[in-house]
C-alpha cells in the first residue's frame, strides 16, 4: 500500500511541471486563498484618533498606510518611538478621504497581497462602492473593518439655501437624539462689532420637548456680517461646542479683484462694485475664480508671466471669470512680450501703419563674406537699402559690414541723413565668415544708444564659424534688443537664423527675391515695435458714432476680428473692446480707469451709466434654487433647474487646486453633486454649465458633524471582501513550473 502511495506521489510531480507550462500558456489566472497572504493595511483616521489610535490601528500587519489627501504614507512598526507616532498622527487630515484608496487598488498591489482598511467613522454608501468596484477589478481581497454605525454625536447635519435672498440666512440643524436629553443653544457669530456680547447673538434656547418632533431646528440669522453659527449642548458630562460655517453674507462681499502696483489710486470700478485690491504677487495665491471679474490696473504684460500668468490665462479659457485690462501707458506691451495673453487680448498690439511707429535705433549686419558672392550678395544689398528706404526719418542706423573681418559703415546716424546706394554699391564679397564676434561689437554699440526702441538685423546666408549665439541671444534680452533675420541663398544655415531670432524676441525672413523684400522690411519693423500711446485731447465716441466725451491719452491699437468694440477715438482705435463667450469676456481698455487721462470721460453719467450696463452682465444672477446639506463625510449640493445640460460644481481655494464635480440629474429638473475635502473651511463653489458659470456660492466643510447618509450602514453590513486573490500569476506559474521540474529531476535520479 505504502509503495502504490509513493508511486501515485511520484506520477503527481512528474506530471506537474507539465501542469503548470500549460497553465503558464494559457493565460489562466491563478487563485490564492486570502488568509494565507500578507495583509497590507490602509488606515483611514481622523485627527482626533491621536498618536495611539494610529498605533492601534496600524497593528500587526506586514505592511500599513495612512491616507492622506496627496499621498499613501507608511507607517512604522507599532515599535517605533512614541514621538514618532505624535508626528505622524499631526498629519492626519481633518476629513480622512477614501478616494486615495481606490486610485492605489486600481493600479494593483503585488499578487501575494490581500488589503485591508482600518477606519473609525462609517464611509458612505458611495464611498463604499468605490472601493467595492476597485477591489473587485483588480482581484483584490478587501476587508474593511469600520464602526458598524455612526458615534452618537450631537448634530447629525446641517443645511442652508446658498442662494436665498433676503436680509437673513434660513438654515436647518438636525439633532441626533442625543441632543433631546440636553439643554441647548443656538448662536450666530458676527464680524467686527461683536452683536449680542462674546458669545454671539441668540438665535434659539431649550431642550428635550421643546425641540420639534422630527429634531430639525428651522432656523435662521441676520446675513450681514454674519461669520458663523455655533450649537452648545450643556448636560450632565459638561457644555460641547459645535462651530459651523456660513457662506459669506455681507452685501459688500467683493465681487471685483483688482490687480494693481502699490500706490496706484483706486479705479472707477472700484466705486462701482464691491472690490478687493491686491498686489501682484499675492494675486497669484488667491483663488481667483471666487471674482467674476479680475482688473489688472495698468500692469505690463511682461510682468504677468509665470503663476499670475498662467492662472490668468486659466480663468478666460475656461470662463470662469472675466478679465479687464487697463492699458495705461506705453508700457503695456508689445508683440511677444506675453504670448500666452497677449492671444486673448480683443486687440492687436502691433501698430497700424509707418506714421504709428515709435522711433528707433536700427542696426544692419551686412554679411559680404565670400560665401555671400553673386546673386546672395545682391539679394542682401537690395534688403539693406529696402530696410533704410522704410525706415523713418527720425530713426538712427548703424550699418556694420562683416566677413572675417568688420567695417562701420554709418554709426547709428538719423535716416534722414544717410545715402545708402553709394555706401553699398563697392561692396564686395571677401574672406571667411565670423557672425558671432560682429554680433557682438554690433550689440554692444547698439545698446549704447539712447533710445526706447532698438532692434538689429542679420542680413546673411548664416554659414559662420561656431559661437555662442545662445549667449548673445540672451544678452539682447537683457539690453531690451531685439534681433531679426534675413536668410539669403539655397544653401543657408536656416536653423541657426531661426533659432538666433527666436531666443531674441524677433523675426526670421526667407528672402526669395527682391520684389518680396520691401513688404518683410515693413512686416519686421511693425512686428518689433510698441503700438503707439497718443496724448492730448482725444475725442471719444460711443457704438452709434456720437461724440460722449474727451480723454488726455490712450493706446492706438486695432480690434481683432470678431471683437465687439463699445468706445473708440475719431480714428476708430477701440478705447474698450472685448472678446465675448457668453457671460464671460476679456476686456481692454485702451487709458488709465482713475482720471489721470479720463476725469473728462468717467464723469460724463452717460458714460457711466452705458459702462455699468456692460459690466452687469459679467456677474451673473444666482439661480433661485441651490441649496447645500452636509452631513460628516460629504457636503452636497442640490440645485433645481430645468434649463441645464450637464453642470458641474467646481470648489476651489486659495492657493489649492480646484477640483470639479459632475452633478447628476434626480428626475424633474432636480440636479445633485457630492463635494469632499480632506481640509475643513469654507469652499468656493462655481455652477458651469456649457462653458458658463451661472452661479458662484460658499461651501462648507465642516468639522463635528456625525450623519452619513442612510444606506451607509446597510452597505458595510452587506460588504463581503473576496475569498481568493486572483490574477495575471505568470510569474508564479513560471516559478511553480521550475520547482516542480527540479523534483520531476529528483525523482528521476531516485529510480536509477
Amino acid at each position: 500500500m505504502a509503495r502504490h502511495k509513493w508511486r501515485s506521489i511520484e506520477s503527481a510531480i512528474l506530471v506537474a511541471p507539465f501542469v503548470f507550462l500549460s497553465l503558464y500558456l494559457l493565460g489562466v489566472p491563478l487563485f490564492l486563498p486570502a488568509p494565507l497572504l500578507p495583509e497590507r493595511r490602509y488606515v483611514a483616521l481622523s485627527p482626533s484618533a491621536g498618536a495611539e489610535g494610529l498605533r492601534l490601528a496600524r497593528g500587526g500587519a506586514f505592511e500599513a498606510f495612512a491616507l492622506l489627501p496627496d499621498r499613501l504614507l507608511a507607517l512604522p512598526s507599532s515599535s517605533a518611538p512614541e514621538s514618532e507616532w505624535r508626528r505622524l498622527a499631526a498629519l492626519l487630515p481633518a476629513r480622512p478621504l477614501l478616494a486615495p484608496l481606490a486610485e492605489a487598488l486600481g493600479t494593483g498591489l503585488p499578487l501575494l497581497r490581500r488589503a485591508s482598511l482600518v477606519t473609525d467613522f462609517v464611509p458612505d454608501s458611495e464611498e463604499l462602492a468605490d472601493l467595492a468596484k476597485a477591489a473587485r477589478a483588480s482581484g483584490l481581497p478587501l476587508e474593511i473593518r469600520a464602526p458598524a454605525s455612526a458615534g452618537a454625536g450631537l448634530l447629525l447635519s446641517y443645511s442652508f439655501r446658498a442662494t436665498a435672498s433676503g436680509d437673513s440666512l434660513p438654515f436647518e440643524l438636525l439633532l441626533s437624539e442625543e441632543g433631546r436629553r440636553d439643554e441647548l443653544e443656538v448662536r450666530a457669530a458676527y464680524r467686527g462689532a461683536q452683536a449680542g456680547g462674546e458669545s454671539g447673538r441668540l438665535l434659539w434656547k431649550g431642550g428635550g420637548a421643546d425641540l420639534p418632533l422630527d429634531r430639525v431646528l428651522r432656523l435662521s440669522a441676520p446675513r450681514q456680517g454674519l461669520a458663523g453659527i455655533s450649537l452648545i449642548a450643556k448636560g450632565p458630562g459638561g457644555a460641547k461646542e459645535i462651530r459651523l460655517l456660513t457662506p459669506g453674507g455681507s452685501r459688500d462681499e467683493p465681487s471685483v479683484l483688482v490687480i494693481a502696483p502699490p500706490g496706484r489710486p483706486a479705479s472707477i470700478l472700484e466705486s462701482l462694485y464691491p472690490a478687493r485690491r491686491v498686489e501682484p504677487g499675492l494675486a497669484a495665491g488667491l483663488d481667483l475664480a471666487r471674482f467674476p471679474l479680475v482688473v489688472i490696473d495698468g500692469i505690463p504684460l511682461r510682468s504677468l508671466e509665470g503663476r499670475l500668468g498662467r492662472a490668468l490665462e486659466s480663468l478666460a479659457r475656461d470662463r470662469l471669470s472675466s478679465l479687464l485690462f487697463a492699458a495705461d501707458s506705453p508700457d503695456f506691451g508689445g508683440p511677444g512680450d506675453n504670448p500666452g495673453l497677449e492671444g486673448l487680448l480683443p486687440v492687436s498690439l502691433l501698430p497700424r501703419s509707418l506714421k504709428d511707429l515709435p522711433d528707433m535705433a536700427v542696426l544692419i549686419l551686412l554679411d559680404y563674406s565670400g560665401s555671400m558672392f553673386g546673386g546672395k550678395l545682391s539679394l542682401a544689398k537690395v534688403a539693406s537699402l529696402e530696410l533704410v528706404k522704410g525706415l523713418k526719418a527720425g530713426d538712427r542706423v548703424g550699418l556694420l559690414l562683416f566677413s572675417d573681418r568688420r567695417n562701420w559703415v554709418w554709426n547709428f546716424e538719423a535716416r534722414s541723413a544717410i545715402a545708402a546706394a553709394p555706401a553699398l554699391e563697392p561692396v564686395e564679397a571677401e574672406g571667411g565668415t565670423e557672425l558671432g564676434p560682429a554680433l557682438e561689437e554690433g550689440l554692444a554699440r547698439l545698446a549704447a544708444v539712447p533710445m526706447a526702441e532698438r532692434h538689429l538685423v542679420v542680413i546673411s546666408d548664416g554659414v559662420t564659424k561656431p559661437a555662442d549665439f545662445q549667449a548673445l541671444a540672451a544678452k539682447a534680452r537683457a539690453a531690451g534688443v531685439t534681433i531679426s533675420t534675413m536668410g539669403v541663398g539655397e544653401d543657408m544655415d536656416r536653423p541657426l537664423l531661426e533659432r538666433l531670432a527666436a531666443q531674441a524676441k524677433g523675426r526670421f525672413y526667407l528672402v526669395g527675391s527682391a520684389s518680396e523684400i520691401p513688404s518683410l522690411i515693413f512686416e519686421d519693423r511693425k512686428s518689433v515695435a510698441r503700438a503707439a500711446f497718443a496724448t492730448g485731447s482725444i475725442p471719444v465716441l460711443d457704438a452709434a458714432g456720437t461724440r460722449v466725451a474727451t480723454i488726455g491719452g490712450m493706446g492706438q491699437y486695432a480690434a481683432k476680428p470678431g471683437a465687439t468694440t463699445y468706445f473708440t477715438n475719431a480714428y476708430g482705435d477701440p478705447l474698450l473692446s472685448a472678446f465675448e463667450a457668453g457671460n464671460r469676456a476679456v476686456l481692454l481698455f485702451a487709458s488709465d480707469l482713475h482720471g489721470a487721462y479720463t476725469a473728462d470721460f468717467f464723469g460724463k453719467p452717460s458714460v457711466i451709466a452705458a459702462l455699468r450696463d456692460r459690466l452687469d452682465l459679467l456677474f451673473p444672477d444666482k439661480p433661485p434654487e441651490i441649496s447645500v446639506f452636509e452631513t460628516a463625510r460629504e457636503t452636497r449640493v442640490y440645485l433645481r433647474s430645468p434649463a441645464l445640460a450637464s453642470p458641474l460644481l467646481r470648489v476651489s481655494r486659495d492657493g489649492a487646486e480646484a477640483g470639479e464635480t459632475a452633478f447628476h440629474s434626480l428626475g424633474e429638473g432636480l440636479w445633485e453633486a457630492r463635494a469632499r475635502s480632506a481640509e475643513t473651511g469654507l469652499g468656493h463653489a462655481l455652477l458651469v454649465d456649457r462653458g458658463s458659470a451661472l452661479a458662484s456660492f460658499d461651501l462648507p466643510f465642516d468639522e463635528g458633524l456625525s450623519g452619513v447618509d442612510s444606506g451607509a450602514a446597510a452597505a458595510l453590513a452587506a460588504y463581503k471582501p473576496l475569498l481568493f486573490r486572483s490574477g495575471g500569476a505568470d510569474a508564479l506559474w513560471l516559478l511553480l513550473f521550475f520547482a516542480s521540474a527540479l523534483g520531476a529531476t529528483l525523482v528521476l535520479r531516485l529510480r536509477r
